[in-house]
């Protein structure tokens, strides 16, 4: 168990650690996909090599094109798994720890507030009721009732 006083030397570590680690991902993914989207534009704008016909009527920058999509979708889901990783090997052991009392906290705060609410309901509804009792009577008053 870290002490109170340790945890926020450890949440900076955790925090340095995690920050390093992110730059050391990302750093590769956006070069390649910046290399890839302007690869496509050089060979296209530059050369005729996207010019030439997959099929009848979808040219190589359209593949080309479509097929950046799914790199970024394929870069994404590297990156997602690889921080995952990272974030289990250097998360300290108190932050669990603290996420579930944060959330028992929530579900008391939770339950008070839908009691309020009932009680809050309950008073409503009394104050109509009184409210159209006190209506009829004085309607009664002016009919003579």
């Amino acid at each position: 168990m870290v002490l109170p006083e340790n945890r926020a030397a450890a949440l900076q570590t955790y925090y340095d650690e995690m920050s390093a680690a992110r730059k050391r991902i990302v750093g590769p993914l956006v070069i390649f996909t910046l290399f890839a989207f302007f690869l496509q534009q050089f060979l296209t704008n530059f050369t005729s090599v996207m010019d030439g016909l997959v099929f009848a009527g979808l040219t190589w920058a359209y593949l080309y094109g479509f097929a950046l999509f799914f790199l970024v979708v394929a870069l994404t889901m590297y990156y997602t798994r690889a921080i995952s990783k990272v974030e289990a090997a250097h998360r300290p052991d108190f932050l669990d720890a603290n996420a579930v009392e944060q959330y028992q906290e929530w579900r008391e705060w939770e339950s008070q507030q839908a009691e309020l609410e009932r009680e809050e309901a309950v008073r409503d509804e009394l104050y109509e009721k009184e409210l159209a009792d006190e209506i009829r009577r004085a309607h009664g008053k002016e009919t003579g009732k």
